[in-house]
Formats: structure tokens, sequence, C-alpha cells
């Protein structure tokens, strides 16, 4: 009997399940170590960001019910900084652009985390530094209210 062992990912099968590379066993019949680095149903994002970006990969751990599908590298950016949890602000970015099918200007609106609408506003400043046409670019950060009953 094997060490125990994270689940390796393999493309072999017995019987509709995978087989673990390392040990050609099962999940349940080989003795693994259950990878939960991750909470399930929570948005992850890259510790690596600069001052200036938001970081560069995110990911979102779903339901996590299939532990043969986990590793214990899940907790990691493909540049190796760990990720983190996004944050749970509430942030409005608005602007206005020029319409695909006419030349008159559009109003658009995101309201998202920190993370997304911080990302997301320093690209159009980009793109308005490269000539696009893209005006009145606001960045406002939303107050949650709760009430109840």
């Amino acid at each position: 009997m094997m060490e125990p062992h994270y689940f390796a990912f393999s493309t072999e099968w017995r019987d509709g399940q995978r087989l673990c590379r390392a040990c050609g066993n099962t999940y349940d019949g080989g003795g693994h170590i259950e990878s939960n680095v991750l909470k399930p149903y929570t948005k992850y994002v890259c510790s690596a960001a600069q001052p200036d970006t938001m970081g560069h990969s995110a990911v979102w751990s779903g339901s996590r019910t299939t532990p043969e599908l986990r590793s214990e590298k899940d907790a990691f950016c493909v540049c190796g900084a760990p990720y983190v949890e996004q944050d749970k602000e509430t942030w409005r970015l608005s602007w206005e652009m020029i319409g695909p099918f006419d030349s008159a200007w559009h109003p658009v609106e995101k309201v998202a985390s920190r993370h997304e609408t911080h990302g997301q506003h320093a690209g159009l400043l980009e793109l308005i530094e490269q000539g696009e046409q893209i005006r009145n670019v606001r960045l406002v950060q939303l107050q949650i209210s709760e009430v109840t009953q």
C-alpha cells in the first residue's frame, strides 16, 4: 500500500472512474489526501498584483464536487503566486463610447468588485491614451445597505 498522497490526474479510467497516475487506484480506493485548498463557490485572484495593477489571473472554485480533479496546486496562479479571495467591495465603473453601428456616444456601466472594476478602469484609460473613442470614465465605490423587516 502506498503512502497517503494527493490524487495525481491521469486520463486512465476503470469502470467509469478516473485512476490516479501515482498509484493506479480510484480516488476512493487509494488512500488519497483530500485537496481542499480552495473554498467552494468562491472567486480567487492572483496575489502578485502590483500597486497599479490588479493581478493577471483569477479562478472560480465552483462546487468542488469532483475530488479527483482537485490538486494542491489549485491555490496557485500560473505565475506561482498564491491566490487570495477576491474582495467583496462593490464599485460602479461608467464611461461613454462611440457605438459600433453609429457615431453617437453611448453610456456603459458595470457594477462589480474592486478587483474587476479597477482593472477595467486602468484598461479604459490605456485605450483613451491610444486614441480610442472613450470619454467620461468614472469609478465610484457603492455603499451597501442592509434592509431587514
